[in-house]
């Protein structure tokens, strides 16, 4: 039961991420409130859940951790990118089917952020989400012309 309910969970999370807004809901967003408030209202709040999250097993707290990494994003990219790499950590106990749809999500989100450190956690991963991550690692790279990075993901 457990198990089905972390799928659908996924399945709603992964079908979400896959919108992409309109360039008029980026900018309506952004223009709805400043920096400074958002980071004063929502930092509390991701605190907080982290440390709830601390409680959790290591399935759900890597579901948990993935999400408030998220939402560190735009306020501390840095804050972030620990928090990809410790929800990814946790992913490692995951059952087997749900294990690579789980890692894959997290280092798909993380990226952008810092791929030299979505590097050093890949070789970690189920053989299919690494064969995705060094792709999109890949692809990435020579789009940002580092030549450095995409030599270390190929």
């Amino acid at each position: 039961m457990r198990s089905l309910m972390l799928v659908s969970f996924l399945i709603a999370v992964s079908a979400s991420a896959q919108v992409t807004p309109t360039p008029a809901a980026i900018e309506l967003r952004a223009s709805v409130m400043p920096m400074d408030q958002r980071r004063a209202l929502a930092a509390p709040l991701l605190q907080a859940a982290e440390k709830q999250a601390a409680a959790l097993d290591d399935v759900d707290r890597s579901i948990v951790l993935y999400r408030i990494a998220g939402g560190w994003m735009p306020l501390d990219r840095e804050r972030s990118s620990a928090l990809y790499r410790q929800a990814f950590l946790a992913s490692l106990h995951a059952d087997g089917a749900f294990r690579p749809a789980l890692e894959y999500m997290i280092l798909d989100e993380a990226v952008p952020l810092d791929p030299a450190i979505i590097l050093e956690l890949v070789p970690q991963a189920d053989m299919e989400t690494k064969q995705k991550i060094y792709g999109w690692i890949l692809g990435f790279a020579l789009e940002n012309t580092d030549t450095r990075l995409a030599a270390k993901a190929f």
